[in-house]
């Protein structure tokens, strides 16, 4: 009798999936409707690369305890963290950096920071699960388009458009998805999430914010961003200690020269 019971290998299309439910569900945790996260959350977990379900899991918990007040004194306009990009790297003008996200954004499709993101069934038709992602509904209006639940959406984004060009046999889309979101983690989330992890562990510690920025962190260390060089380019900030600048600056030119096309 065949006694074999090893568990069958992950394909790159399932991967790449998995990774796409793990950002898509530490998005989820900081949305700025966190009344409605925690449901959702659970239900997209499960998606999730195994060795990082219990931790989310156990983020769920966490995360039902959280109240829009909270949240509020947490984040938001008056809040204790900053929770978008353009305040913590202060090495580039903040309307650079926000045009450079916007290309990236604009590239790809990205349109959820607007309240208005594709359709899952255009990024994972043919997958024959995982179809419930909820990219549509992590950013909102009134989420800007650095802050910490658009960009992992983003991610999250970018991984299921990946997935859904290695199951049709697109291997050059597939190849400028994975391109742009290394480029997008190096350039724009890599740089501030050490600063942004610090900052919620001041300000919230043993919170399920806290606990999913950690893990934000440590998926991007898994994913090669080192913390070293992050640190080097990102302070953590508090709200009581700096705000963004405000000049101008152009647009990003690897968004700029994207393969649009190549990815749809």
């Amino acid at each position: 009798m065949n006694t074999n019971t090893e568990t069958p290998a992950v394909t790159a299309p399932e991967q790449a999936l998995a990774h796409a439910a793990l950002f898509e569900s530490l998005a989820l945790c900081f949305r700025s409707r966190p009344g409605e996260s925690p449901q959702t959350l659970r239900g997209i977990v499960d998606e999730s690369p195994e060795r990082w379900r219990p931790e989310l899991l156990e983020v769920a918990k966490l995360m039902e305890q959280v109240t829009e007040e909270h949240y509020l004194q947490l984040f938001g306009n008056g809040g204790l963290c900053h929770d978008c990009e353009s305040a913590y790297v202060t090495n580039r003008p903040a309307g650079g950096l926000l045009a450079d996200v916007a290309g990236f954004y604009r590239a790809f499709g990205y349109t959820a920071a607007c309240g208005a993101g594709s359709e899952p069934a255009e990024v994972c038709q043919g997958a024959g699960r995982f179809g419930n992602l909820p990219h549509s509904s992590s950013g909102s209006p009134a989420d800007p388009i650095d802050h910490i639940a658009t960009e992992l959406s983003f991610v999250s984004f970018l991984f299921a458009k990946e997935a859904h060009a290695q199951f049709g046999g697109n291997v050059l889309a597939a190849d400028i998805c994975r391109r742009a979101r290394e480029l997008f983690l190096h350039e724009h989330l890599g740089t501030w999430i050490v600063g942004f992890t610090a900052s919620v562990d001041r300000n919230a510690s043993g919170s399920g914010h806290e606990r999913a920025a950690a893990l934000v962190r440590d998926a991007l260390i898994e994913l090669g961003i080192g913390e070293a060089s992050r640190a080097e380019r990102s302070t953590g900030l508090d709200r009581q200690s700096a705000g963004p600048d405000d000049s101008l600056c152009g647009m990003c030119p690897a968004a700029a020269n994207a393969d649009e096309d190549a990815c749809l």
